[in-house]
């Protein structure tokens, strides 16, 4: 039931795997223990505060995994510590890709069932005087170029 077709393979135990997108977007991936050796709903779930359209996506992927039923063991309000309770053995979480860096654990990202990757939008917002301003106006530009 779990990662066949779902998750790209990780590199094995310490090993890491990054999956970019290109676009601008947060991607979420699974953290945790080896996951080869137990399935997911063997270990401690750490879950994180976040806002209602995350947690239903969150949700909607647990389940599609056969983890609906899971209740968290720890629920943080912090993507570092949620990395650092994985990194430790104390169970796993799903945390955007952002929150990798540093972390040499087994990684896959999250897919849903249809074949779609489980990510969410991040958009810049700002006062139309701002965009005046050559800083704010280059960073603008800088993010217009990397999507």
């Amino acid at each position: 039931m779990y990662g066949r077709k779902r998750f790209r393979a990780a590199s094995g135990a310490g090993g890491q795997q990054k999956h970019y997108n290109g676009s601008g977007q947060a991607v979420h991936h699974p953290v945790g223990p080896v996951f080869e050796k137990k399935p997911l709903n063997e270990y401690l779930y750490i879950s994180r505060k976040t806002d209602p359209t995350l947690e239903a996506m969150t949700l909607r992927w647990m389940n599609e995994n056969g983890l609906g039923g899971q209740n968290a063991g720890f629920c943080l309000d912090s993507i570092t510590a949620c990395v650092e309770m994985v990194k430790r053995g104390l169970g796993w979480g799903i945390v955007p890709e952002i929150g990798l860096n540093g972390f040499d654990g087994c990684v896959r990202p999250c897919i849903f069932e249809n074949g779609e990757p489980f990510v969410r939008k991040t958009y810049l917002m700002c006062q139309k005087e701002a965009l005046a301003l050559p800083q704010v106006n280059a960073f603008v530009e800088l993010l217009k170029k990397r999507r």
